[in-house]
Formats: structure tokens, sequence, C-alpha cells
């Protein structure tokens, strides 16, 4: 470490990568910076919890592309997880009629999200 520190050159290598990445890392949006800070599988996960795909594929596929729209989402996925916002973190099938819902037994909601970080995303939005 020492012996780096004493290089020029290797500092100066270093400091040039380390701007680089600073760099690359401003450039990037907020939710793409969230996907980076969570990590990629760990954010596909709570995508998919969110019904917002079905892991067919694997998060590798998509990369940081998931954070700006990459997924292939159905308008009823995307109402599902805008539900579950609404609901406090709780995710349940939609009922498109008020006929629909009263005449099928729906399933129970399950959270996917404390209400908390539902409430700080929709303040956010």
């Amino acid at each position: 470490m020492l012996q780096e520190a004493c290089n020029p050159t290797r500092w100066l290598q270093n400091r040039k990568k380390r701007d680089r990445v600073g760099k690359a890392d401003a450039e990037l949006s907020d939710t793409e910076r969230w996907v980076a800070r969570l990590g990629l599988d760990s954010a596909y996960g709570f995508l998919g919890e969110l019904g917002l795909h079905d892991h067919e594929r694997p998060a590798r596929r998509y990369g940081l592309g998931v954070a700006i729209g990459s997924l292939p989402v159905t308008l009823e996925s995307l109402v599902g997880a805008y539900t579950a916002l609404a609901g406090d973190g709780r995710l349940r099938q939609p009922a498109w009629t008020a006929e629909s819902s009263k005449g099928s037994a729906r399933e129970a909601p399950r959270r996917v999200i404390s209400g908390e970080s539902a409430r700080l995303v929709t303040l956010y939005l």
C-alpha cells in the first residue's frame, strides 16, 4: 500500500479510475442508483414480489435497465403494483369491476413492503 502511494504513476492511474467511476455514478438516474446500491438480484426479486415479472428470465438479462422500464409489464401487473403502494404495501389481485370482486373468492392481500416504505415511495412519485 505504501509503495502504491509513493508511486506517482500508479497513484495517477488509480485517481483517473476513481474519477471515471464517480462520473459514471453521477450520470445514473435515482432509480438506477437505487438498483445499483440494492443489488440487481435483490431489486429484481423485489419487482417480482410486486408482480412486475414472473422470474422467467434472469436479472442479468435486463441489467440496470430494470430501473428504467425495460421489463415487459402488463397493464394488470402495473395496476397491481400501484395498488400495493396505495394499500400500505399489501399486494392483492386487482378487481376490474364491482361484480367481479363480489362474486369470486379473492386471495387475501400479502405484504410485499412495509407500510412506511410504501408511503415513502408514493411521496416520491
